[in-house]
């Protein structure tokens, strides 16, 4: 099931949040990485496209 509205929306609240905190909610990661991550799922949201493989998962960062 896709549903990349509801991914969209939720992308862009965890994304706010984290900068509104300007602090890592789990410190195994930089607050940096988290804001990134965040950024790179709202971008996926927005394209309605995800990954499919570990592989795919794992090159999410990659530059396009």
């Amino acid at each position: 099931m896709e549903r990349y509205a509801e991914a969209k929306k939720e992308a862009e609240e965890g994304l706010k949040l984290l900068l509104e905190w300007g602090v890592s909610w789990d410190k195994r990661m930089t607050w940096e990485s988290w804001v990134s991550w965040g950024r790179v799922m709202l971008d996926k949201a927005k394209e309605s496209e995800w990954p499919r493989t570990a592989a795919g998962i794992t090159n999410l960062g990659l530059v396009k």
